[in-house]
């Protein structure tokens, strides 16, 4: 919901919207862009009513598949912004606060044409009138932390942002730590810990930043390293740093190489540091590196070989892709890159991940040959070996997955299952078919309800008295009973069908873990009943496909727009499991006909999003598989355990369900040569 400010018959100013219609002159036989393939409308967006109306940010919102998308620019000199947003549906253009204005809004209707269309609009910002007063105050960041010497700049909020009265005084609890100016820059002045707190002029409302100053107390020895008479080596840039606090920092370090030195010298290119050692060069040099933040220092000691150092011609790791999980001892695995030459020297080579906050690398060997790679929460990173050239130098790459372990099970559940069979299942053909088995949970009275997935009222309540006997040689305690006998539970409204089923000893059914047992205050499982099916149109499965260059997502390369995706209706995995695997023959001009399974067929467009093509039929609730066709060398995250699930399911499997869009992100990279 937006806000519109309230202007009075005094001091109401015309916000003019034009629309500027260009006549498009088409070939015989040639097709306009339609809204919806990627057709672009140009907004112009003029700002009115200030001394200075450069460097305005200016905001347009529309909805997209469902999903609201903004568009940003900022004003130039003349006060003009350019926007680029797809035709059709309605645009809301709001302008940046501005302390002491009322802040100006519009509705644009993009109209769905055929041919160019262009729009333009004003937004005229007006004197408030009266004091807008202040009513609340933030700063970011809320937490930094920083090394002795460096500086953040502190950003206040104020609240309403176009407030009259945007002054804060600022100051540090500990100044001996932190120092903070009266604009918000922070230094960091010692080791500790000080809250920066920004106060409000009018109103005496605050806010706050904790920062903590780290100190670096000592660096780890580097290996030694070899080179050969002529060589250029790549110096190491950082170097692991020990904190005064506990843990570690990859510090930035600078060589120099001792004074008495010869035949040798040290040159920097692009941030790089590379040691050139002349053709006579002998013996050994210990380099001394200065790191940042810190008055210790550094050592590293190159060994000069008199036999030529070994160039590697090709290396690959030992695999493209690769799964990790969270939570039993799945977490960590071991890359090889494998070099040719074997005798290659590989001491100089660097492992990097693109995302630490899902993938770290817990160690590297002394041959700079394997690593120990760990996943630390649910997300996606690529791996990559690199020669440390000017510019570096990519020579292989790994995609990892990292998701919930799937076989990480709770000490006592709940599981629906069948009356004589203890596997659980997912869906019943009937409600009288759901019973409910309890595995090790302590005896007592347990109050249950059954509610609807998008509706949390209960369909249904009762009260079960659990008392556990010993079924099986290892000692589990086992619970049987119908749930429909206990709870009377209706079906749900809706299609949905699905059903959440939760017992609790507690009748308010409270959440998280007992302090005392470790186990879950409440015990919850799910599951579906057989019911008419719905469809859902192509316009809510929505695609992206990004390519990863050097770890970095980027719109995809000449080479994959165009490419098919297809949606196909889920088969045996083992047999058919890739893009190939449904082709039944090319057709003319090379062009893939699919089989009947094949239900939705799409090409990736240069804005990376997928554009579907009519579907072969209605697209029923269910189990599908997302496929995209590859150049070769190139590999996907597909086959890798979606991030966003708990149940070990792929990326590639996807779940129709009834008016739920769905969304995937492809990620692809080129892994070199097939």
């Amino acid at each position: 919901m937006h806000s519109y400010p309230m202007i009075t018959h005094k001091s109401r100013k015309l916000i003019v919207c034009i629309l500027v219609l260009s006549v498009l002159v088409l070939a015989p036989g040639s097709i306009a862009t339609a809204a919806g393939s990627g057709g672009l409308v140009t907004l112009t967006v003029t700002v009115s009513g200030l001394a200075d109306a450069s460097d305005i940010a200016v905001t347009a919102e529309k909805e997209i598949d469902g999903v609201p998308t903004f568009f940003t620019g900022t004003t130039d000199s003349d006060g003009v912004a350019i926007l680029k947003i797809p035709f059709g549906g309605t645009v809301h253009v709001t302008g940046e606060p501005v302390s002491g204005f009322l802040t100006p809004s519009v509705d644009v209707t993009l109209r769905q044409l055929k041919g160019n269309l262009s729009v333009s609009c004003v937004l005229a910002y007006e004197d408030a009138q009266d004091d807008i007063p202040v009513a609340g105050v933030s700063v970011k960041p809320e937490i930094q932390s920083l090394f002795v010497g460096q500086t953040v700049q502190l950003e206040k909020t104020i609240e309403p942002p176009n407030a009259t009265n945007q002054d804060v005084d600022w100051s540090s609890d500990h100044s001996e730590v932190a120092f903070v100016d009266g604009n918000g820059l922070v230094t960091a002045v010692a080791g500790g810990t000080a809250t920066i707190t920004a106060t409000t002029v009018e109103g005496g409302l605050s806010d706050s930043s904790v920062i903590s100053v780290l100190v670096i107390e000592s660096v780890n020895a580097l290996a030694e390293m070899a080179a050969a008479p002529g060589s250029i080596l790549a110096l190491p840039q950082t170097v692991t740093a020990n904190l005064s606090g506990g843990g570690t920092y990859p510090a930035i370090v600078s060589w120099e190489l001792p004074a008495l030195a010869e035949n040798a010298t040290i040159t920097r290119v692009e941030g790089i540091q590379y040691l050139s050692l002349e053709a006579d060069a002998t013996g050994s040099y210990a380099l001394i590196g200065d790191v940042e933040f810190t008055t210790v220092t550094a050592t590293l000691n190159i060994e000069v070989l008199m036999t030529p150092v070994i160039p590697i011609e090709t290396a690959s790791l030992s695999t493209d892709t690769l799964a990790l999980f969270i939570g039993l001892d799945r977490d960590t695995a071991i890359l090889t890159l494998n070099v040719v030459p074997e005798a290659a020297d590989t001491s100089s080579l660097i492992w990097r991940s693109s995302n630490e906050l899902a993938v770290q690398i817990d160690s590297i060997s002394p041959d700079k040959r394997t690593a120990t790679i760990r996943g630390v929460a649910p997300g996606e990173a690529t791996i990559s070996v690199l020669l440390p050239a000017s510019p570096e130098e990519t020579l292989d790459t790994c995609l990892i997955s990292v998701a919930p372990d799937p076989l990480l099970t709770d000490p006592a559940y709940i599981v629906a299952t069948l009356a004589d069979d203890p596997a659980p299942v997912d869906q019943f053909d009937d409600r009288e078919d759901v019973y409910i088995r309890c595995y090790d949970l302590p005896d007592g009275n347990y109050h249950i309800r059954v509610t609807d997935k998008g509706n949390r009222a209960p369909l249904g309540t009762g009260e079960v008295e659990v008392t556990g006997t010993d079924s099986d040689q290892d000692g589990v305690m086992e619970f049987l009973y119908n749930l429909f006998f206990e709870t009377g539970f209706d079906l749900t409204s809706n299609y949905s069908v699905s059903y959440f089923i939760e017992m609790s000893t507690d009748a308010s059914f409270p959440a998280g873990d007992d302090e005392e047992t470790g186990l879950p205050k409440t015990f919850v499982d799910n599951f579906k009943i057989t019911s008419p099916v719905p469809t859902l149109p192509k316009e809510d499965v929505n695609v992206l496909v990004q390519e990863i260059i050097n770890g970095v997502a980027a719109l995809p390369s000449a080479s994959i727009v165009g490419k098919h995706v297809i949606l196909c209706r889920e088969i045996d995995l083992g047999t058919a499991a890739e893009y190939k695997d449904y082709i039944v023959q090319y057709g003319p001009e090379g062009h893939p006909v699919f089989s009947d399974e094949v239900k939705l067929i799409g090409h990736v467009g240069e804005n990376g999003w997928v554009d579907w093509d009519i579907p072969k039929e209605t697209i029923k609730i269910g189990g599908y598989i997302l496929l995209i066709e590859l150049p070769g060398g190139y590999v996907s995250n597909l086959n890798l355990p979606n991030p966003e699930t708990d149940d070990g399911s792929l990326l590639k499997e996807v779940h129709i369900t009834r008016k739920t869009p769905v969304y995937r992100t492809i990620n692809v990279s080129n892994q070199g040569t097939p």
